[in-house]
């Protein structure tokens, strides 16, 4: 049979049925059909047989495969495009968070999931939430709970749903469209009421201690390196090989990334140990305004040791050669803000204990130091690494560049708490 004849006989115009002596080494007859497959191309499907009834049939069931197949592929496409449940995503996420967290905050944004978010909506799809879910959810369904719970599970779901946004798994973000949760506290208002106070008696606070004839003089060093916008972990942590150049004018430098922590009861520890990250676990340079390199030559001289190994290396000490513990830190911290406001006391005054408003705890001065940074003109970015804060991937991208930004923002500091150059 010619290569036309053999080009088949159409059977009810749907294929073409021809005889062959070679079909894999058999001779009889091929059914054969055309069709067009997902990616556009022509897809032949034949079958053979002995005899034109066994060619079609074989045809068929060829057909039949085909389809069980891509029907398969189909439900796999669909299950993979379907979005996880929110108990499924959360853990996932966490799970993607950790290493990029410190302990205490991955901790915290997994409890304000498992115990406000999840128990609520844990079940559901992240593509079945759309904006009156989200509403129901924090002012009907988290009504009766705190503000300051429902506001800090509120600002760790959104960290989750920008992540899913991002990640493509919901079309749109519509947390971003109910109102955020309002959680007013009096730390907060004393911080914004307060803050002209604060920078004001700061720069004055630092010349006292300055002096070698002031009662708390010994502290002097280690309440400068808290108005550099330091943590307290990052104060209490900081540790003589973290700092470069001390001995070169305008050279020294600082590195950030450890932190004196608590162990957590959890763990079954007491006491206290060098964390080897912070809390964001980022490591940041601060290079050291000339007040500050001298205050920590000050402090070198003391030439303390430690009676404790592990922190042998430790910057501050007390004169017994142990490290400072938060609370100690803190309780010094009020009594030497204590003792400074009386000194203008007339005589016969008695001794005024701290006011509120002349009190602020040993975090605030990292609202002070962003604020002088703020005053003196400071880029947000360039402030927002010199205190540790998160930041963009472009300003990674320009670390060389950023540096020198970096040290001449640093050099605010002491123009901001108004120093002069001897």
């Amino acid at each position: 049979m010619s290569s036309e004849e053999r080009k088949s006989k159409a059977l009810n115009g749907q294929g073409s049925l021809y005889e062959t002596k070679n079909y894999n080494g058999h001779a009889g007859w091929i059914f054969s059909t055309t069709e067009w497959g997902p990616n556009g191309k022509r897809i032949r499907i034949q079958g053979f047989g002995h005899t034109k009834q066994t060619a079609i049939a074989a045809q068929k069931r060829a057909v039949k495969r085909r389809e069980e197949k891509l029907n398969k592929r189909a439900e796999i496409i669909e299950q993979l495009s379907i979005a996880p449940t929110f108990n499924t995503y959360c853990a996932q996420w966490l799970d993607n968070k950790q290493p990029t967290l410190g302990d205490q905050t991955w901790r915290k944004y997994k409890a304000d999931l498992n115990n406000h978010i999840l128990p609520h909506i844990g079940k559901k799809r992240l593509d079945e939430m759309g904006k009156q879910d989200f509403h129901n959810l924090f002012y009907k369904t988290l009504a009766e709970t705190g503000t300051s719970a429902r506001f800090h599970a509120y600002k760790t779901f959104s960290f989750v749903m920008n992540t899913a946004f991002d990640e493509g798994l919901v079309e749109k973000n519509y947390l971003k469209t109910i109102a955020t949760p309002t959680h007013h506290t009096s730390v907060k208002s004393e911080d914004d009421r307060w803050i002209s106070y604060r920078v004001g008696i700061s720069r004055s606070l630092q010349r006292w201690l300055a002096k070698p004839e002031t009662p708390y003089h010994d502290h002097y060093t280690r309440i400068m390196m808290m108005y550099l916008g330091l943590r307290r972990g990052e104060v209490l942590g900081i540790e003589w090989n973290s700092i470069q150049n001390l001995h070169k004018k305008d050279k020294a430098t600082l590195t950030v990334d450890r932190t004196l922590q608590r162990h957590e009861p959890h763990t079954g520890k007491k006491g206290f140990y060098i964390q080897p990250y912070t809390k964001t676990k980022t490591t940041r340079i601060i290079h050291l305004p000339e007040p500050w390199r001298k205050a920590l030559l000050l402090e070198k001289s003391k030439n303390r040791v430690a009676v404790d190994p592990q922190f042998k290396n430790l910057v501050f000490l007390t004169p017994e050669g142990k490290h400072y513990a938060w609370k100690k830190h803190d309780d010094l911290w009020r009594e030497i803000l204590t003792y400074y406001v009386n000194l203008g006391r007339k005589e016969g005054e008695k001794y005024e204990k701290l006011p509120a408003e002349k009190y602020f705890r040993p975090h605030a001065t990292r609202h002070v130091a962003a604020s002088v940074l703020f005053d003196q003109g400071v880029p947000a970015q360039q402030a927002a690494r010199i205190l540790g804060h998160s930041t963009t991937k472009m300003t990674e991208y320009y670390t060389h560049f950023m540096e020198k930004k970096m040290k001449e923002g640093t050099q605010s500091f002491a123009t901001g708490y108004g120093y002069t150059e001897d």
